[in-house]
């Protein structure tokens, strides 16, 4: 017979998957052995921050060529790239810092330099660049930014067919 929440004694406690009573088969996860580790690791490797930043770079100077074939303008070429700049540079300080010591506190306070790095950079450049070409610098920002997602999946996509 199921209590009720409220009528459960520590029902402000009570976590929901706690009570969920169709989970009779011992959901426990059962530890690895070393060599069950070994051979997970094997099929799961660590994805390294700098392979990331290159897959960015990649995007940055593909764009740039693409602009220069498409437009020949070089107002746009030089805001694509500074788009890119601003976010990798920061990006390049906060893989350094979190590989070099990788905690908790260096990721957070890494993390919040980036961002705030990336944001000053974006709100300085119509002082750096001479003629800002909008589309272009915020095309590059959404672009590299959506490499977080998409180096990993396609890196991982790689790895998966050479093996």
């Amino acid at each position: 017979m199921t209590q009720d929440k409220k009528t459960h004694p520590n029902a402000w406690r009570a976590v929901p998957w706690e009570d969920d009573e169709s989970d009779q088969g011992g959901s426990e996860a059962a530890p690895l052995t070393a060599q069950e580790a070994a051979q997970w690791r094997l099929h799961h490797r660590a994805l390294s921050p700098w392979r990331i930043l290159a897959c960015q770079a990649v995007v940055a100077l593909v764009g740039a060529l693409l602009i220069w074939i498409i437009l020949q303008e070089s107002v746009a070429i030089i805001s694509w790239l500074y788009g890119a700049v601003a976010i990798i540079l920061p990006a390049v300080f906060f893989a350094r810092a979190v590989v070099r010591r990788a905690s908790l506190g260096v990721l957070v306070l890494s993390e919040m330099a980036k961002l705030l790095l990336s944001v000053v950079l974006i709100a300085i450049s119509p002082w750096v660049l001479d003629r800002v070409a909008w589309w272009p610098l915020l095309l590059a920002i959404v672009l590299t930014v959506n490499m977080y997602w998409i180096a990993p999946l396609w890196l991982g996509a790689l790895d998966v067919s050479n093996k």
